[in-house]
């Protein structure tokens, strides 16, 4: 390391504690105030190294589903590029070395998303690269209760052999982006098995966990994916749904039975009666 560049990250280092050290203190503040209150809201979360087509299948699933997708790498890159930013050379430093941005940073970047999206009537949220590691999962969870926001499960893009994809070194040579170079991806691969891991048993002991296979084609991806989602979406919603009661079912029969004379309209004089089927 030269001197520049050790001196680089000594600036970086200072900032990063300086503004995890505010962001802290502003959540002391206003005493750790649930995000999401009075919400209905499903998450589910992506998870998958470098290069595993969450992207795209994320892009396929928001088309038919529509769900609102936020993107942590996504996130970080704009608010990177944002005039002024002073998160700015932290997440550049961070994303440059394969390392993860600050829990503190990305989980405000992902909260102040979420609550836009919310105003403008989303409530299910396709969330990829997020949570990174266990810090961020319990404290993601901590701060959105006690709302009605939650984590439906987890959609875990599995490469077999514990290898970084054909995918991801096709996209370091072509997508010119910085931190898609072969050196960055294999940085960011090993941080996601070190990092991620921890946070795939924590759901999949919930039994929250869909996994898929992701040296397939996009379709047969998509496909797998989507029989898994249909089936858990299918199993929350009758979870969630409350037996009838006898007075429930009693008024739908009565309801069903007796028409709705609302719509009629009065014969005025010199009209002929029109025969009305009402049953």
């Amino acid at each position: 390391m030269t001197e520049g560049t050790g001196h680089r990250a000594s600036i970086a280092t200072a900032l990063t504690l300086s503004l995890v050290l505010r962001l802290q203190e502003a959540r002391k503040i206003r005493k750790m105030a649930p995000v999401f209150d009075n919400k209905e809201i499903l998450v589910v979360f992506v998870l998958g190294g470098p290069g595993a087509g969450k992207g795209t299948q994320c892009a396929m699933l928001v088309a038919e589903y529509g769900f609102a997708h936020l993107s942590a790498g996504d996130l970080l890159r704009i608010e990177q590029q944002r005039e002024g930013s002073e998160y700015a050379p932290i997440i550049q430093e961070h994303i440059k070395e394969g390392k993860i941005v600050p829990m503190e940073i990305v989980l405000k970047l992902m909260q102040e998303s979420m609550k836009r999206s919310i105003e403008n009537g989303h409530t299910k949220f396709l969330i990829d690269g997020f949570p990174r590691e266990m810090e961020q999962a319990v404290k993601f969870d901590a701060e959105s209760q006690p709302s009605d926001l939650r984590v439906g499960f987890c959609i875990v893009f599995d490469v077999p052999g514990g290898k970084t994809s054909s995918k991801a070194d096709r996209r370091g040579k072509t997508s010119g982006r910085e931190d898609d170079n072969e050196e960055s991806i294999k940085k960011r691969f090993q941080t996601f098995v070190q990092t991620s891991m921890p946070v795939i048993d924590h759901y999949s002991s919930k039994g929250k966990v869909v996994q898929v296979d992701s040296s397939g084609t996009v379709d047969q991806i998509y496909s797998d994916i989507k029989m898994a989602l249909d089936s858990q979406l299918a199993t929350r919603t009758s979870s969630h749904t409350a037996p009838a009661t006898p007075a429930a079912i009693l008024s739908a029969v009565v309801e069903e039975a007796v028409p709705d004379t609302r719509s009629l309209k009065p014969i005025l004089p010199g009209e002929t009666p029109k025969p009305r089927n009402l049953y």
